[in-house]
């Protein structure tokens, strides 16, 4: 699945808010109330002048819902949804008609949702650690980096972007750190070290996302409403992901986490 810059500017918008919370909403929580702290950190972290002057970049976010990949056609709204004023009829109808296929593993458990209905039609018997398996020993053992590195340099993209761990906990690289509550939920395959020497071969910088705020690995399913969605953004344990961030810096050294 690769996103871009084209989509509609109101799809664009929902998914870019609910990506910021997702990979920095324990980070947001634990700072709260810390405001100069907070304040001092943004600064120190702004964008680099690089990532203003090369307007156009690739995200790559990869995960085992590319298998079924499926998702309903709905335009989403996600800020008017996520708003604290939001009715609640409107939070649940907004995460059962969600049109991200990426996050089939929690749209798949809404009662009612089209996702639900599709999978037990189409995949009837088949979870989602099913569609992880095959992920892990087929797809990416048959995946080549090349071909997509050659598609992007083509593009005129200055950088790629890939999702290192996204919401469903599986980990794109054989990490030292591996998933506490289930086996082998991680690749077998450097992905992400083949990744980056492919991209990087093409002049392209390589970057990286990591999904920090939610993690389903450690409860949060189904996510409902706003209160559920809040809940699921508490649950990660900080010093699990900070490993990994530590991690990801100094064994691929991207350019931007």
């Amino acid at each position: 699945m690769f996103h871009t810059q084209d989509q509609p500017a109101s799809q664009g918008s929902s998914r870019r808010t609910f990506l910021r919370a997702t990979a920095a909403g324990t980070v947001g929580l634990a700072l709260a109330g810390q405001s100069q702290a907070h304040a001092a950190t943004k600064s120190a972290n702004a964008p680099p002048a690089w990532f203003d002057q090369d307007k156009f970049g690739i995200f790559v976010h990869w995960n085992a819902a590319a298998i079924p990949a499926y998702a309903p056609v709905h335009t989403a709204d996600l800020d008017a949804a996520l708003s604290p004023d939001a009715p609640k009829w409107r939070q649940e109808q907004q995460w059962r008609l969600l049109p991200y296929a990426e996050m089939y593993q929690n749209t798949m458990n809404v009662p009612g949702s089209e996702t639900a209905r599709f999978h037990r039609e189409r995949y009837p018997g088949t979870s989602y650690d099913d569609f992880v398996a095959q992920f892990r020993d087929r797809s990416l053992a048959g995946w080549n980096p090349r071909p997509w590195a050659d598609l992007f340099a083509k593009s005129g993209a200055k950088y790629v972007v890939v999702t290192t761990k996204t919401e469903d906990g599986f980990l794109l690289w054989p990490s030292k750190n591996p998933n506490p509550h289930k086996r082998n939920w991680q690749a077998k395959r450097d992905v992400l070290g083949e990744f980056a020497t492919a991209v990087r071969r093409k002049g392209m910088r390589f970057g990286t996302y990591y999904s920090t705020g939610m993690d389903w690995t450690f409860g949060g399913l189904p996510i409902v409403d706003n209160e559920s969605f809040a809940a699921a953004l508490v649950s990660v344990d900080l010093d699990y992901t900070g490993k990994h961030w530590q991690e990801l810096i100094d064994r691929y050294q991207p350019s931007v986490l």
